[in-house]
């Protein structure tokens, strides 16, 4: 039997040197794991916060460039009220001038035109009847409206452009 227990102690031995190697192994696979999930970590945490930094200065940017926007909206708005009202009023003076027109006579006695005289000199509109005059005029007026309200926004495109422009250049 010493035959048996030298090999049964051998191979005890032999066991418990391998159990200690794979063990020592796993402490230092482990203590290396754990070293690198850290290094990971700290870069990862890194690049987070360069992120957030940057995350928050567009946001300031966008902040302020909409804050720009609609300082120009509001400015636009206002001379968009001003330029119509101005206009408003000077439809209003020509058309109250109107009134020393001549109405449109009946169908059945039309004259060739609404001057006293038929001879027309020049496309000025005196001869104009008031009901013509009076469409004309808001015709005109109507336009004016509306090259009023695409110069406004041209210029709130622009600023818009212009903010936008600044944004993607970093400024």
């Amino acid at each position: 039997m010493p035959l048996f227990s030298t090999l049964y102690v051998r191979l005890a031995l032999i066991a418990a040197a391998i159990a200690f190697v794979m063990g020592l192994g796993f402490m230092v696979y482990d203590h290396i794991y754990d070293q690198g999930a850290a290094s990971v970590q700290v870069k990862w945490d890194a690049v987070e916060a360069e992120r957030n930094a940057v995350i928050a200065d567009l946001k300031i940017k966008s902040n302020l460039a909409a804050l720009v926007m609609k300082k120009e909206s509001e400015t636009q708005m206002r001379l968009l009220n001003e330029k119509n009202k101005s206009l408003n009023a000077t439809v209003a003076v020509i058309t109250r001038e109107l009134r020393n027109r001549p109405e449109r006579p009946s169908v059945t006695n039309v004259p060739s035109s609404a001057a006293p005289e038929s001879t027309c000199t020049a496309a000025t509109g005196k001869e104009l009847y008031r009901a013509d005059a009076e469409f004309l005029i808001r015709e005109a007026a109507r336009a004016e409206k509306l090259i009023i309200l695409l110069e406004s926004c041209k210029a709130q495109y622009n600023t818009v452009y212009q903010e936008y422009k600044k944004l993607q250049n970093g400024n």
